[in-house]
């Protein structure tokens, strides 16, 4: 049994969209892993769907550890 990680991030994204959210920061693990790649497709598709302009300057890959989680939380 597995997960539609798409999805349950559409879902997710649109949700807090819906409530208000106007801006996101995205701290994602590896872009060449088929699951990561899955939850920000997911991501940018529901900001898309919902009219909203993804910031590449708050979109961060290959985090994937509590050391690199820390670093760019100070940037």
């Amino acid at each position: 049994m597995d997960t539609n990680q798409q999805k349950g991030c559409y879902e997710i994204v649109e949700h807090l969209i819906k409530r208000g959210t106007t801006s996101f920061a995205v701290l994602a693990g590896n872009q060449n892993y088929v699951v990561d790649e899955l939850r920000y497709t997911g991501f940018a598709t529901a900001c898309t769907d919902n009219g909203m302009e993804i910031d590449q300057s708050l979109v961060f890959w290959n985090i994937t550890e509590g050391k690199e989680f820390k670093t760019t939380l100070r940037c």
